[in-house]
């Protein structure tokens, strides 16, 4: 950091390099993602191309970025008192985070269709319970009005 101040960024940039380069293999690793969730849901035949997938990966891709940008200002932070120390900046952070999400992608493309489509009907069923749970005075309303009103 001291010779950054001095004028030279050769330095700077190497660590900045590899922080883009991580940062465009985790967009790899969504868009891979994203081709073969299309691809296997047209192999099942339920190939269509909504806004709410697309929104969906959307979603994902900024709290990939959000995640990336936090590992970015820890690195920062961690070379900063590096260079005090006057030790060897490597962007560790950025690294560790990319290797987990890219890691995620990679199991999500090598899940299979079936145990999402299962997840999703599990999913569906504990919310399904858990609404009837919280919302028992409403059912039993409607059913002392329904009462009320056969009488």
């Amino acid at each position: 950091m001291k010779k950054a101040l001095q004028g030279d960024l050769s330095e700077i940039w190497y660590v900045l390099l590899i922080m883009i380069i991580v940062i465009i293999l985790v967009l790899l690793s969504i868009g891979i993602d994203l081709y073969y969730g299309k691809k296997k849901s047209k192999e099942i035949g339920i190939y269509k191309t909504h806004s709410w997938g697309l929104r969906k990966t959307s979603e994902k891709a900024t709290w990939y970025g959000v995640f990336l940008m936090f590992m970015v200002f820890g690195d920062v932070m961690i070379m900063l008192l590096l260079e005090y120390f006057q030790r060897v900046l490597f962007p560790f952070l950025t690294i560790a985070g990319g290797f987990a999400l890219i890691y995620t992608e990679f199991i999500s493309v090598r899940e299979k269709v079936e145990d999402k489509m299962r997840k999703k009907v599990d999913e569906s069923a504990i919310e399904l319970v858990n609404l009837i749970r919280n919302n028992k005075e409403i059912l039993e309303q409607l059913t002392q009005k329904k009462d009320n009103e056969s009488i």
